[in-house]
């Protein structure tokens, strides 16, 4: 390749890798780039001033509802707590009249008892009946072929009365069972 000699000499005069007559547009270049980059810096802290303007309400907004939250947190742990306690007192309350209603609910079923048991062998009149229930029966044996005394005219055996003292007894169990349902759903 063939260089003419009036561009060497171009080359020959030059100090450095940029051609002289670029560098003052470059300065240009610099100095406008300096510019542009401090006009960024303050042109986002104008914005940064207008948006914490703007949003200072919104970051009130959000401390007051923060420290709503933690005031309703607050409350609401004294709310259960009292709760709780008032929980604890009734149940205490509640566990007294169950043992008075149990204790009531026993003696009730004590004396109940005790009256069947003071009812066996006493004997239920008949008033239609001859010698017991059946007419046909033979005094003297009940149903096991025991000796029996023989019952008077008109009165049920000793067996057979023995069985409707039972009998009342477990209704009467039954009807103090169900009162005392009754007055746990009523709440007395």
């Amino acid at each position: 390749m063939i260089v003419h000699k009036s561009r060497l000499s171009m080359l020959h005069g030059q100090r450095g890798f940029i051609p002289a007559f670029l560098i003052p547009y470059i300065g240009y270049a610099l100095a406008g780039l300096a510019v542009v980059a401090i006009l960024g810096f303050l042109i986002g802290k104008y914005n940064d001033g207008i948006r914490d303007e703007a949003t200072k309400p919104l970051k009130q907004q959000i401390a007051q509802m923060e420290s709503d939250i933690e005031r309703n947190k607050v409350e609401a742990a004294e709310k259960i707590a009292a709760a709780k306690r008032e929980n604890a007192e009734l149940k205490l309350v509640y566990d007294k009249q169950a043992e008075v209603k149990d204790a009531d609910y026993k003696k009730q079923i004590a004396a109940i008892l005790a009256r069947t048991n003071a009812g066996n062998g006493l004997r239920f009149n008949d008033p239609n009946g001859r010698n017991g229930c059946s007419p046909t029966r033979e005094a003297g044996k009940d149903s096991a072929g025991t000796p029996e005394a023989a019952a008077p005219s008109g009165q049920l055996s000793t067996e057979l009365s023995n069985l409707l003292w039972a009998e009342a007894g477990r209704a009467d169990q039954i009807a103090a069972y169900a009162e005392s349902c009754h007055a746990f759903v009523n709440g007395r």
